[in-house]
């Protein structure tokens, strides 16, 4: 005959349910961190070491997931830039070690670039279907683009940054998100390729910018004159339909282990 058990003994069941649940995991030392964004990419830090590991698993974009991750993290204003991949990118497991400097989380560019060009030269001979480079840029900030992709056969076939074409529009006063529709829509007419907005701050949109404009102008020149210094973008291509992405957020530093997320200055 089975015991059913009584509300003093279920309640006692549902604590310890709840204790096992919410117990840490186990720590690989006091100065480890595990820094997690969603499911796909995971970095490691080991302090100690002065070292990061970063891991992406399944993920069909996992340098540009790892990336962000990145971004986020440290709170660095890095635009990433897909290339035209022909099909949907393959995935797999990405995983590349760097340095972490005493100075990582400060506004030195060495530093910065050191990491960037890390994990970036990881991946370029990891075999994935696509090659990029890091690119920095006037201000400080830097560009991580496609510069290469491949093609059937295995081979990896250069390619020009679609940001890179030269585009012109009249210098007139247009709130943020006029002025990136207009740029999308000539880089589309520029380049061949559909290119429009993604996913943007909405309150934003309606702000009004300063006259932005010129005549050959590169466009991703015309994009950060409009996004100013505090955002940056990530641009996705969908090989199935020849469409960019545009997609625009704040630049922010991720405390998820200090439970809240804080806008870089």
């Amino acid at each position: 005959m089975t015991k059913r058990c009584g509300p003093r003994q279920l309640i006692v069941l549902v604590l310890l349910c709840v204790v096992v649940l919410v117990q840490p995991k186990a720590s690989r030392g006091l100065n480890a961190q595990t820094f997690v964004n969603d499911e796909y990419a995971k970095i490691d830090f080991d302090h100690a070491s002065r070292s990061a590991t970063l891991s992406v698993l399944n993920y069909n974009r996992p340098l540009l997931e790892g990336l962000r991750a990145v971004r986020s993290h440290y709170g660095w204003k890095v635009d990433l830039e897909e290339p035209p991949h022909p099909t949907v990118p393959r995935g797999g497991q990405f995983v590349s070690t760097y340095p972490e400097s005493t100075d990582i989380y400060a506004t030195l560019s060495s530093s910065r670039a050191a990491v960037l060009n890390k994990i970036v030269s990881d991946y370029n001979q990891a075999g994935f279907p696509g090659r990029y480079s890091v690119v920095p840029q006037p201000d400080g900030s830097f560009v991580v683009t496609g510069t290469a992709i491949q093609d059937s056969d295995g081979t990896y076939q250069p390619v020009t940054p679609i940001l890179d074409t030269k585009i012109s529009i009249p210098a007139e006063p247009r709130s943020h998100g006029q002025t990136l529709a207009l740029i999308m829509k000539t880089l589309s007419e520029t380049s061949g390729l559909k290119v429009s907005l993604g996913a943007m701050p909405t309150m934003w949109l309606s702000g009004v910018a300063e006259a932005i404009g010129g005549n050959n102008v590169a466009a991703r020149t015309l994009i950060r004159q409009t996004i100013g210094p505090d955002m940056v973008w990530s641009l996705y291509f969908d090989p199935k339909l020849k469409w960019y992405m545009l997609n625009v957020s704040w630049v922010e530093r991720d405390m998820k282990s200090w439970g809240r997320r804080t806008t870089v200055p």
